[in-house]
């Protein structure tokens, strides 16, 4: 098994916009769940549609993931994107010390908030309607550690990932759906 990701940081700290307008306007609808916010993307058009689940990488809902949710939905997908963080993101203008990174993510994006969070967006999803037949999962840096981690949950039916941070050998051993 090898990891093709650098161990020792997480994630660039220039985020370049897919859009240069700054004033990007996305398509979602914010739901409050369990405490946390949640954008869901396609309305109730999406409520029959395969389901996209997005995680951010450490600096959260940026304009760049709510641009990859509105180009997934306008691909047929209903997307939906947690906010883990709680709108607390790590800072983009401050400077990534592996020491406090580690402190922050073990608290702010925990496994035990992630798969908290997970668990009612599920609940969510079945008690509005939504078809949870087809559900997968895509997560960046951060959140491709969790795409890894969610692999072996039975509820999804493939993750993915790119540029996924922090990742061991367990998280792909335990896989147990297509990621």
């Amino acid at each position: 098994f090898f990891l093709m990701c650098d161990q020792r940081n997480c994630c660039p700290t220039e985020v370049l916009a897919v859009v240069s307008d700054s004033d990007y306007k996305h398509g979602g609808c914010c739901v409050t769940v369990n405490g946390f916010d949640m954008f869901v993307f396609g309305g109730e058009a999406a409520k029959e549609r395969e389901i996209i689940v997005v995680a951010y990488d450490i600096f959260g809902l940026h304009s760049n993931v709510f641009q990859l949710c509105d180009r997934l939905e306008s691909a047929g997908f209903c997307v939906v994107l947690p906010d883990f963080f709680r709108g607390k993101p790590w800072p983009l203008n401050e400077p990534i010390d592996r020491e406090a990174l580690m402190k922050w993510i073990s608290e702010a994006g925990s496994w035990e908030v992630v798969l908290n969070d997970v668990n009612a967006m599920f609940d969510y999803l079945k008690e509005n309607g939504y078809s949870t037949n087809k559900v997968g999962f895509v997560g960046f840096c951060w959140g491709g550690k969790q795409a890894f981690r969610l692999a072996a949950d039975p509820r999804f039916a493939a993750c993915a990932t790119a540029h996924p941070s922090f990742l061991t050998e367990e998280d792909a051993q335990n896989a147990k759906v297509p990621l």
